[in-house]
């Protein structure tokens, strides 16, 4: 597991994945789409478990969006990352320091609640053993034991 500060996200990196989408592009060109597919439902209870942990704000106003709702998945070759367009969410998961009410005068200290390792930690096996399912089950379907 491989954590990044890079964009608000928290990353999986799958050891050996490459090595696979190389050996799969010389046998079937359409192959990354449906094992993209397969890591990416795999990874599903990850960001689940992240929505429902992520701290919540106590601002109640109409269209505001918590932290929780703005979370998302992607997969990029090898990489499994859930990321959030939302400010603050870097400083809530990593902590740091942000203005008080926008003074930048006055600076207030954040202590770190990392929501998004929470999750991964929590559902590694289950993500793991999905993951290699998906693997395995691309592998026979392209004729492999």
């Amino acid at each position: 597991m491989a954590l990044s500060k890079r964009d608000y996200s928290a990353a999986i990196d799958v050891e050996g994945l490459s090595e696979y989408r190389k050996a799969l592009r010389a046998l079937e060109r359409g192959a990354n789409r449906d094992l993209t597919k397969g890591l990416k439902d795999a990874s599903r209870p990850i960001l689940a478990t992240a929505k429902a942990t992520a701290p919540r704000s106590a601002i109640t106003r109409p269209g505001y969006r918590h932290i929780g709702d703005t979370l998302k998945l992607s997969v990029r070759g090898n990489n499994l990352a859930i990321t959030s367009n939302k400010p603050g969410a870097r400083v809530i998961h990593w902590g740091g320091r942000h203005p008080l009410f926008g003074n930048r005068d006055r600076w207030y200290p954040q202590r770190a609640q990392p929501f998004i390792a929470r999750a991964i930690d929590r559902n590694r096996d289950t993500v793991v053993d999905a993951i290699g399912d998906a693997i395995d089950e691309h592998a026979r379907r392209l004729g492999w034991r």
